[in-house]
C-alpha cells in the first residue's frame, strides 16, 4: 500500500471518528430534550428501560471511539514507515493524541453519571 492510500484511509477514519462524536452528542441532546419536553411524569419502569438502553449505547459508542483512535494511530505508524517523517509528524500529533484516548473513560463516565442522574431525578416533580 502506498502513502496516498494510507492518507486516504486516515481521512476516512477521521470522518468515522467525527461521526461517532456527533452520534454521542446527538443522543445526549435527544435524551435531555425529550425529558424536558415530555408533558407527563416518566414512570420508574420507563426510566429503567431508558437507563439500560442508554448504557448500552454508551458502551457501543465508547468501544467504537477507542477502536477509531487505535486504528488511526496504526495508520499513522504505517504512513511514517513509508514516507517522509517531516510531512507526517503533524498528522501524527493530531490523530494519535494519547491524552484524548486517556481521557475518553472520564468523558464517558461523566456523561453516564450526568445523564442517568437527569433521567432519574429531573421528572420527579409533577407539572400541573
Amino acid at each position: 500500500m502506498d502513502l496516498y492510500h494510507i492518507l486516504d484511509l486516515i481521512s476516512s477514519q477521521r470522518e468515522l471518528t467525527a461521526s461517532a462524536w456527533n452520534m454521542f452528542i446527538s443522543v445526549h441532546i435527544a435524551i435531555l430534550g425529550g425529558l424536558f419536553i415530555i408533558g407527563r411524569r416518566i414512570s420508574v419502569p420507563e426510566r429503567i428501560v431508558a437507563v439500560i438502553v442508554y448504557v448500552g449505547f454508551l458502551y457501543v459508542n465508547f468501544r467504537a471511539q477507542i477502536d477509531n483512535y487505535e486504528y488511526s494511530a496504526s495508520l499513522i505508524k504505517e504512513a511514517v514507515k513509508l514516507e517522509k517523517q517531516d510531512t507526517i509528524r503533524l498528522a501524527d500529533k493530531i490523530y494519535t493524541m494519547p491524552e484524548i484516548v486517556g481521557a475518553l473513560p472520564l468523558i464517558y463516565f461523566f456523561a453516564l453519571i450526568c445523564t442517568v442522574a437527569t433521567i432519574a431525578f429531573v421528572n420527579r416533580i409533577s407539572r400541573n
